[in-house]
């Protein structure tokens, strides 16, 4: 048996409508004409008292980043138009442990990442631990504590109600500007108004926000209703690392993702590091670390092609299809690198010698320069390796 829903409020405008501009040429067919100056209805009760709202409610796109609608509400930052992984705004969207990037059939202290880490810090942005970032692209991340808080504290009316068939919240900001979050709850759990932040609490949980504030268990599966700050091409070195690193790493080359061996180190340039890497393999391609706090930004490439040039946070590796000696050199502050083969080894300085003397590459190890020397004097200067 359907319900009987009570439209009292918006039946003049309906009648307007059918007295003035209706028009029926057979049973089939209909011609209608919206008057100028109508208002669809946002909001109406049904017989039981429950309050539904009507998409005219929801606030429409403001703007689009990497094919994912934003509305901006004025705030420090823009919200995302529906949950991640979802496709409407009534959707409870993908479920994820806390700091963690991909979704799970269950959600378990055994099988959580994070849990009783307690070193990770607030990780908004970060590829390794935010899953907005890490599935959307560098221009999204979860929201702070603080962001969360902010949306909350800016709200004319939190109301709780249905949309599409679906509880949820509809928060409505001073300047009528309004989002639905519908009840997600956690994964087989129960049903709630509970996001994820990028914040942690303690080794074992972090806050999510509501209508206000709490703690959880990191273990389990919340969804996430992301943020950005605006198109990442905007931002500049400056934006994303604020002073230069003291080092970077790559990381990937020889098929190692897990040892940070291989550093490059500033030259007089600012945002300007070189270093040597001996390279023997490196099948899915290498990225570029950077120590920040205790987690690490990646700068690799979006086009997933070896054309020097990076992405901070790209999607995809960098290609290296080459063994042997190699010169880096990674340039920040307009996001491109190169690097140069080690065609000869060289020293100078021995025995206070500026003659420059070439050394040997050994015929069964291509990674070692060898050449037979005789010390007559003290080198009080030192020596110094010169390639290519």
């Amino acid at each position: 048996m359907k319900k009987r829903i009570k439209m009292k409020k918006i039946i003049p405008a309906i009648a307007a409508i059918a007295a003035t501009t209706f028009a029926c040429s057979d049973i089939e067919t209909y011609d209608f004409q919206i008057p100028d100056g109508y208002v669809a209805p946002t909001h109406y009760t049904d017989d039981n008292g429950e309050t539904y709202i009507t998409s005219a409610a929801i606030s429409t796109a403001t703007g689009i980043i990497d094919d994912y609608e934003y509305v901006d509400l004025g705030l420090s930052v823009k919200w995302a138009r529906v949950n991640l992984g979802a496709t409407s705004p009534e959707e409870f969207g993908d479920y994820y442990a806390w700091g963690e990037i991909e979704t799970k059939d269950e959600y378990t202290q055994d099988n959580s990442v994070t849990y009783g880490d307690d070193d990770i810090e607030d990780f908004s942005g970060s590829k390794k631990y935010d899953a907005a970032t890490a599935n959307w692209g560098i221009s999204w991340r979860m929201p702070t504590k603080t962001e969360f808080q902010e949306l909350i504290d800016n709200c004319q009316t939190i109301e709780y109600l249905k949309y599409n068939n679906v509880y949820g919240y509809l928060l409505t900001i001073d300047d009528g500007q309004s989002l639905f979050f519908p009840e997600a709850g956690h994964y087989s759990y129960y049903s709630d108004f509970l996001y994820w932040t990028s914040t942690p609490y303690n080794a074992k949980s972090a806050v999510e926000f509501g209508i206000r504030y709490s703690n959880a268990q990191r273990y389990l599966g919340g969804t996430i209703r992301a943020v950005t700050d605006g198109d990442s091409t905007d931002k500049s070195i400056e934006d994303i690392l604020g002073e230069a690193p003291e080092q970077l790493y790559l990381v990937g080359l020889n098929d190692d993702w897990d040892s940070y061996d291989i550093k490059l180190t500033p030259t007089d340039n600012e945002y300007e590091y070189q270093g040597i890497a001996a390279v023997s393999s490196c099948s899915s391609g290498y990225a570029i670390y950077v120590e920040k706090g205790n987690d690490f930004k990646t700068f690799s490439s979006d086009t997933g092609k070896d054309d020097g040039t990076l992405a901070y946070q790209g999607s995809q590796n960098i290609p290296f299809g080459n063994t042997g000696l190699y010169i880096w050199t990674v340039n920040l502050a307009d996001f491109t690198y190169s690097y140069t083969k080690v065609t000869s080894v060289s020293y100078t300085g021995l025995n206070n010698s500026s003659t420059l003397v070439k050394m040997t590459q050994d015929s069964e190890n291509q990674f070692i320069y060898s050449a037979e020397i005789k010390i007559t004097t003290a080198s009080t200067d030192g020596i110094k390796i010169v390639l290519n």
